[in-house]
């Protein structure tokens, strides 16, 4: 698969809203005269203009679309980056580098995805479920997310309404710190596993968080659930 090559743009700071208490969203327009391509799950670096030691890596959270070209979407924790987000007004500047990383989707027509995420690890399974929809098919699309609370379950409410609308595609989030009035899974991510993803042997499977996370899903993925290898993609937050 060829991936874009990398390089420096700068971007305008078009949009900023909550997604949760502890994360915001980002909208950027990338600038300039050639168009900013990526393939969902990459991520790009971003930082203030003309300091490239401080930039910090976020997945980009969307899948390119045709009618915003350029458009650019993170998931950024607050306080993060050294101040650098924290500071940036909308309409402000800021530089991107990439996009960058391997972390991308295969395109498999008619295979089933199974897409594993806990935290901000969600903002590049977004941009890969985005683009499976968009490609069309019937194959199902299963997203388990792993958050602590209610509060932190990121895009809940486009997910929820997506999972309605797409008869393939199923929402499974799990609650590591649930209150009493919480009904839906609990736990880690890795726990419901063998029950939602047991069933779809075949399918490619894209885990992102972090790093402990990640790799218990790929030994449960591997060695008890007998994944190949090669079908499970990883990437940690």
């Amino acid at each position: 698969m060829e991936l874009p090559e990398p390089r420096l743009v700068r971007a305008e700071l078009v949009a900023r809203a909550a997604l949760s208490p502890r994360v915001r969203l980002l909208g950027l327009s990338v600038r300039g005269p050639d168009a900013f391509v990526w393939m969902p799950g990459q991520y790009v670096e971003i930082g203030v203009v003309g300091d490239s030691v401080a930039r910090q890596p976020y997945s980009i959270a969307n899948a390119p679309d045709p009618e915003r070209p350029g458009y650019v979407e993170l998931a950024v924790g607050v306080g993060s980056g050294s101040g650098t987000l924290d500071d940036l007004a909308v309409g402000g500047l800021c530089e991107l580098f990439g996009p960058r990383g391997r972390f991308v989707r295969e395109d498999m027509a008619g295979k089933a995805e199974i897409f594993v995420g806990t935290g901000t690890g969600i903002a590049p399974l977004r941009a890969m479920l985005s683009s499976a929809l968009a490609n069309g098919g019937g194959a199902p699309l299963l997203l388990i997310f792993g958050a602590r609370s209610e509060s932190e379950i990121l895009w809940r409410d486009e997910l929820e309404s997506l999972s309605r609308r797409e008869p393939r595609f199923h929402f499974e989030p799990t609650l590591s710190r649930p209150t009493e009035s919480w009904h839906g899974r609990k736990g880690r991510v890795q726990d419901h596993l063998t029950e939602l993803v047991a069933p779809l042997r075949d399918a490619r499977v894209y885990v992102c968080g972090v790093e402990e996370m990640v790799q218990d899903c790929v030994r449960r993925l591997n060695d008890e659930l007998g994944f190949p290898p090669e079908h499970v993609h990883v990437e940690t937050h």
